[in-house]
């Protein structure tokens, strides 16, 4: 299927069946969907194949929304921990993105806090790089309106994400 209208931003959509649905005679219990204007769905792509070819479709089925997001970036979520709640996502209001001086001040609010703390741009490829460096970070080609996702882990990984956001909030030193 396609559309007349150019798609702006590569996406993924994994929907999962509750009641019994057939394609063909075939019992259908997912449906997976891309949108994509770039490359950055093919890492999400060649997980899927992996998992296809394994015969292994029934454990994304019964993954949590937060694991199977987890699963497609790379940040497996412990099936056991429903306290992976240090996850947050924040749009760069920068009207040039994250360059050196903005990247800069987003990297020193991240080393203020004892703990790991990854960071992706969700308009780009998704891969979650260590927020403490400054090269990673800027090497994530974060433009004026791009999301970007920080998960923390660690006995302040609460505080770090509020302070991040906060330090986003206020335009990270251009005001």
């Amino acid at each position: 299927m396609s559309s007349d209208k150019a798609v702006t931003r590569t996406g993924m959509a994994f929907v999962s069946t509750i009641n019994q649905c057939e394609l063909d005679g075939t019992p259908v219990q997912g449906l997976i969907a891309f949108a994509a204007c770039n490359n950055a769905h093919q890492p999400m792509l060649n997980k899927i194949t992996e998992v296809v070819f394994k015969q292994e479709q029934d454990k994304l089925l019964s993954l949590s929304a937060e694991q199977v997001l987890g699963f497609f970036t790379g940040e497996e979520v412990q099936a056991a921990s429903s306290e992976n709640d240090n996850v947050a996502v924040f749009k760069i209001k920068n009207a040039h993105g994250l360059h050196a001086r903005p990247g800069a001040m987003l990297v020193a609010e991240a080393k203020k806090f004892e703990s790991s703390i990854k960071v992706s741009n969700l308009n780009g490829d998704g891969k979650a790089v260590n927020a403490k460096s400054l090269m990673k970070v800027i090497a994530l080609g974060v433009k004026h309106g791009h999301e970007l996702q920080f998960s923390a882990e660690g006995t302040d990984a609460a505080e770090a994400l509020e302070a991040i956001g906060k330090a986003i909030a206020s335009g990270l030193g251009e005001g």
